[in-house]
């Protein structure tokens, strides 16, 4: 390159090869003469050398041990022939010490066996050795957040540079969570910090030696998990998803997370990346009391409000944001004592009791409606009866979509006077236990089919109406020394995130921390969309082009984005289920024309919407009446007759 110009070989080569041995290259072959050239470089001249015994083309070279092996290629056929060029001015040199200098000189001596001088010393470290693992394994200490990680040098002498990676994952990605290095060391150990409690990490080593020159590869050194003193969570549930508000939980297995209260243990859940803030639990606080006194009831939470069916079929209705209560349609088929009242995420179920004998009854109440529907009954008849809605099904167990029902296993203890709700996979029966106030708290892992003893309530009470809103559960009323108390468990895994977007998908992750401060891994991220919102009214031109047979209906999205799909339903009557009636298909719209309707009617209109995971909106939005033009006959083109003329009026 510094003279720009190019060095030609003194033969025609074709189809040949070429190797480097000493800072020399070799071509071999490449036509039908034995051919073998060399180049040196700092002359820049070519010469001959000894031929190879065959000519050939299309043949394959290498150079190893500071010889040239032609193989292969074409003599007027394919051979197999391999040969080899012993260059001469290569030794190869065996069984030395990995990263280690070795100094050399070279001479020559001519055929009189007189010696040429001696060339200048020059010096080279060899590579070093891959690292291996001891056999008795390559963690010795771990704790919550750290490891001390060893391997064996592999002959490697001591200054020899080790390079160690640790990761959650075992390929190692650059997106793994918590990968770290230690950078080039001198140690055949090192100690890791900072990592997370209870979860799974990879190590792997490689060494370099004194030049700089790395190991091709590294040795794997296994995995370990750190040690923890808290559960790590493994999912994300989710309860009380609304239009603009979702309850996270993070999960584990039954019995984890039963000591929230001690040290700095603690549980926090992020949203789309940001964690918010460290939570303990397994607590109860004293709230509000509540009234009006109920001695005996059930309740239930449901879309941000607390429901208690009390025994005279009444179902009371709470709304934390006003801090106010209502009535609701009463129960249909009214029961003294000892029914429960349960809440998926779309109805309420009022179940069993005693009505002279145990009741078999199962009633499905739906808020939007107000109305209560019989749905399928118990196998067997019971009083006292604990139930609890999760997701879409009610736990003792009753499955609204398949209308059927499966037992699970059976809590410690009997509890004829507890009650039930629940918050992130997990069941919650308040009022365990035998006697006139019992106090104790059990919970039941739905995934696990297991039960574990949680904080007892601090006053004690029989039947109490329970409910879950906010990742909390609270509990109202019954029998005990005070039958108006209302108080608040907080399992301390569960966060609440309002004002947010309808039909929007949200991301969120949990970790935990034990009693020192030590942080777990992370969950995968779980995701889930709010629901869309109920669509909102044109005041102004709800109804346009209303014709004899058709007209079109707007609203506005009211906050739903683009992809929000709406069905609109018009009816001849406000209920609904008139002469006249036609829905249309999901679209993302915000208008619809309907036609073939019948001339003279008046039409009402309702929207509703649902989200891209396609759940529905549990109402619609009314949007108001419109009546279709009539149609007329024109009058007759005879002159009028004009009769009863008086002073002030005439008939036509």
């Amino acid at each position: 390159p510094t003279s720009e110009g190019w060095s030609s070989l003194s033969s025609p080569a074709l189809h040949g090869a070429a190797v480097v041995v000493g800072g020399k290259i070799y071509a071999v072959g490449g036509g039908s003469a034995p051919n073998l050239e060399e180049y040196d470089p700092a002359p820049n001249r070519w010469q001959t050398r000894t031929n190879m015994l065959t000519g050939r083309v299309s043949l394959s070279a290498a150079a190893i041990g500071g010889k040239v092996y032609a193989f292969g290629g074409s003599a007027g056929a394919s051979t197999a022939k391999n040969e080899e060029y012993n260059v001469g001015i290569s030794t190869r040199l065996t069984n030395l010490t990995p990263n280690t200098l070795y100094t050399f000189q070279a001479w020559s001596r001519n055929r009189m066996a007189a010696d040429n001088s001696v060339s200048v010393t020059l010096s080279t470290y060899t590579l070093a050795n891959l690292p291996v693992l001891y056999s008795s394994g390559s963690y010795d200490t771990v704790s919550s957040n750290g490891l001390l990680i060893s391997w064996k040098a592999n002959s490697n002498p001591a200054g020899t540079e080790y390079y160690v990676d640790i990761s959650s994952m075992g390929n190692f990605s650059s997106t793994a969570s918590g990968n770290k290095n230690t950078g080039w060391i001198t140690h055949i150990s090192t100690n890791v910090s900072g990592l997370s409690a209870g979860a799974t990490y990879y190590a792997r080593v490689k060494a370099r030696n004194v030049d700089k020159v790395q190991t091709s590869t590294y040795t794997a050194l296994g995995s370990t998990v750190t040690t923890t003193d808290i559960e790590v969570p493994t999912n994300i549930y989710f309860d009380d998803v609304t239009s603009a508000t979702i309850t996270a939980s993070a999960y584990t297995p039954s019995p984890g997370f039963i000591d929230l209260s001690v040290g700095q243990r603690a549980v926090r859940i992020a949203k789309d990346g940001t964690y918010g803030s460290w939570r303990g639990g397994n607590t109860w606080t004293a709230r509000a009391s509540f009234t009006p006194l109920i001695n005996e009831g059930q309740g239930a939470g449901f879309r941000g409000k607390f429901y208690l069916l009390s025994n005279d079929a009444v179902l009371n209705i709470y709304d934390p944001v006003s801090d106010s209560w209502s009535t609701s349609a009463g129960l249909p088929t009214g029961r003294v004592a000892g029914f429960s009242l349960a809440a998926t995420h779309n109805a309420l179920y009022a179940i069993g009791g005693e009505n002279a004998t145990n009741s078999k009854v199962n009633e499905e109440y739906d808020p939007a409606a107000d109305a209560w529907t019989t749905r399928a009954p118990l196998l067997t008849g019971r009083q006292n009866i604990t139930a609890a809605g999760l997701g879409t099904k009610i736990y003792v167990a009753y499955d609204p979509a398949a209308n059927s029902w499966a037992t699970r296993s059976s809590a410690d203890v009997n509890s004829p006077n507890g009650h039930g709700a629940s918050v992130g996979a997990k069941l919650y029966i308040a009022g365990a236990g035998a006697g006139a106030s019992p106090t104790g708290l059990r919970e039941y892992d739905v995934v696990s089919d297991t039960w574990v003893v949680r904080a007892s309530m601090t006053n004690g009470r029989a039947k109490p109406g329970v409910a879950a809103l906010n990742g909390k559960i609270y509990a109202a009323g019954g029998f005990g020394i005070d039958d108006g108390n209302l108080g608040e468990y907080d399992p301390g895994t569960a966060s609440t995130y309002t004002a947010l977007t309808p039909n929007t998908l949200y991301t969120f992750k949990a970790q935990a921390r034990d009693s020192n401060g030590n942080v777990t891994a992370e969950t995968l991220n779980v995701t889930t969309y709010t629901w869309a919102g109920l669509p909102g009214t044109i005041s102004s031109h709800t109804f346009s082009g209303v014709a004899a047979s058709s007209f079109t209906i707007s609203w506005t999205s009211s906050g739903n984005p683009t992809s929000t799909q709406y069905q609109v339903q018009i009816s001849t009557a406000i209920t609904f289920d008139g002469v006249d009636d036609k829905t249309g298909g999901y679209a993302v719209m915000l208008s619809s024309q309907f036609t073939g309707l019948s001339t003279g009617l008046i039409y009402f209109a309702r929207v509703k919407a649902r989200n891209d995971l396609m759940v529905e909106t549990t109402g619609y939005r009314l949007l108001g009446s419109t009546q279709t033009a009539a149609n007329f006959t024109a009058p007759g083109a005879a002159s009028p007759l004009i009769t009863a003329v008086t002073t002030t009026s005439f008939k036509i």
